[in-house]
Formats: C-alpha cells, sequence, structure tokens
C-alpha cells in the first residue's frame, strides 16, 4: 500500500533525475556550440592579426619615408651650401684676378727731387740762390690719365709735426696724360743763397713738398703720389763752399694712394701762371710758393 509521502518520494526522484540529465548533457552541448562558432572566431581572429600586421608594416614604412625625406633635404641643403660656397668662391677668384690684372698694370708715379743753381748773369761765378725742381715718372705699364701736379718750398722755424698737411698756396699744373715710362718735371720756387746759412744755423727748415694726381684711362679712380724732402747742410756756406746740401727725405710726408696724408681730388683741368725765370736777386722765401 503506498503512502501519501510515497507519491511525492516519487515525483522528487523524477525531477532529480531529469536535472541530473540534464547537468550531464549541458557540457555536450556547450561544446557543440563552441565548436560551430570556432571557424568564425579563427578567421575573424587571423583577419585581425593580418591588419595589425599592415599596419605595423604601413608604419614601418612610413618612418622609413620620413627619413629618407629628412636625409633628402639634408643632402639637398648640404648641396646648395656648397653651391653657394663654390659661387662664392669663384667671386673671389674672379675679384682677386681683376683686382691683381688692375694693379699690375696700372700707372704708378713716382717721385725724385733736384736742385739748380742759379748764377749772376753777369758773373758766373756768383750763385745768387738755389732752385728745385721735382721729377714724377709713371713706371707702371699703362698711361696716366687727367694728372695734376704741384711743388712748394715751404718754411717753419721749427720742426714740422708728424700730422702736419702742407697747404696749397698755388694752383696745381694740370695735363692730360703721362706715358708709361716718360716723366715730368716741375720747376719749383728758389731760395736766396743766404737762407742756407739760416738752414746751417736750425734757425728755418726749408722742404720741398710736391704731390701728384692721376687717374687710369677709363677709370673715375683717383690715385695719388706726396713727396718730401728737406733741405739740410753740415758746411757753413761763410767757408765759401757753394751748394753744399742734401735733400733728406721725410718718410712721414712720403707715400702713395692710402699711405698719402691726403685724398685725391677729382680732376679740374685749368691753366696755371708760368712759372717765370729766376730775377738776377730771388724772391724772399716767405713770399715764394
Amino acid at each position: 500500500m503506498v503512502g501519501p509521502n510515497d507519491w511525492h518520494i516519487r515525483k522528487l526522484r523524477s525531477a532529480l533525475t531529469l536535472l541530473a540529465t540534464a547537468v550531464a548533457s549541458w557540457p555536450a552541448a556547450a561544446l557543440c556550440a563552441t565548436q560551430t562558432a570556432d571557424p568564425v572566431a579563427a578567421r575573424a581572429a587571423t583577419a585581425a592579426e593580418h591588419l595589425n600586421t599592415l599596419t605595423e608594416i604601413g608604419i614601418i614604412v612610413s618612418g622609413i619615408g620620413t627619413i629618407a625625406l629628412v636625409a633628402t633635404v639634408f643632402v639637398t641643403a648640404m648641396a646648395t651650401r656648397a653651391a653657394v660656397a663654390a659661387a662664392r668662391a669663384a667671386r673671389e677668384a674672379v675679384n682677386d684676378a681683376r683686382t691683381f690684372s688692375s694693379k699690375e698694370f696700372r700707372p704708378y708715379i713716382v717721385a725724385t727731387g733736384g736742385t739748380t743753381r742759379y748764377l749772376d748773369e753777369h758773373d758766373h761765378d756768383k750763385v745768387l740762390g738755389y732752385g728745385f725742381d721735382l721729377r714724377f715718372a709713371n713706371q707702371g705699364k699703362t698711361p696716366a690719365a687727367e694728372c695734376s701736379a704741384y711743388l712748394c718750398l715751404h718754411y717753419s722755424d721749427t720742426e714740422l709735426p708728424d700730422d702736419f698737411e702742407f697747404p696749397n698756396t698755388d694752383e696745381p699744373f694740370t695735363f692730360g696724360l703721362l706715358m708709361h715710362g716718360d716723366q715730368k718735371t716741375l720747376i719749383g720756387p728758389t731760395m736766396p743763397k743766404d737762407f742756407l746759412s739760416r738752414i746751417y744755423r736750425k734757425e728755418i727748415i726749408a722742404v720741398l713738398y710736391g704731390w701728384f694726381e692721376y687717374s687710369e684711362i677709363g677709370s673715375k679712380i683717383r690715385f695719388r703720389t706726396e713727396y718730401a724732402a728737406q733741405v739740410h747742410t753740415n758746411v757753413s756756406p761763410e767757408l765759401g763752399l757753394e751748394g753744399i746740401f742734401q735733400m733728406r727725405s721725410m718718410a712721414r710726408f712720403n707715400g702713395m694712394d692710402a699711405s698719402c696724408l691726403r685724398q685725391p681730388q677729382p680732376y679740374r683741368p685749368h691753366e696755371r701762371r708760368i712759372v717765370p725765370e729766376p730775377a738776377s736777386h730771388p724772391e724772399d722765401p716767405e713770399t715764394v710758393h
């Protein structure tokens, strides 16, 4: 005979059996579902890996391209600098060649001094004074054009300072050309004989000063040569020895171009008065130019 509790026990057993069956069958169902989904997931994972690989390759290629671009820019900059340096060197070489050629073939004016004794027109044994001239010679290879020249005899009672600028007390002598190898002589003023005694006693200083300015043919650039020499004597004129004196060059007042005391001036052609022949009694040096 079956009681009421037996029926409930059978129901509970049936439910437990069904639950056990379900639990036992779940791993197999899950495995079947997993085996069904694996090919799709695998393909997706593989595709993702390929995409990542391509992305990495693209990044590497892009980096290489950037490095190549930077290298190209650097090499181009270096080539440009080299080209600029080469052009500058070529330009400097041309300028140096032009400067060398200009210096080699330009005119060069140098100066040398000289003296002349003036005699009495009635008594040729009697010396009245001394004249001074200055010769300028073109020792360059081309003619000197638009020439201007000046000469004076400057007197002073003291030594001349190093920066002394001789005054231009007369108009310069101007002429057109001085050919290479030729020379031009300027006739300067006269100095009375008795002034040698004053020079000997160191009462006065007499300086022959002159300059020569010129240009190259076809050029407006002006050049200048300066000359200065002091009249010096160690022999007293009272001894009866005539004209015993020397012309001592004054280095600080001699020069060419940039070493001159003054800068050359523009060429202004004009007529200069003719230097008169010395009179029987030379002028007072205080008024001679």
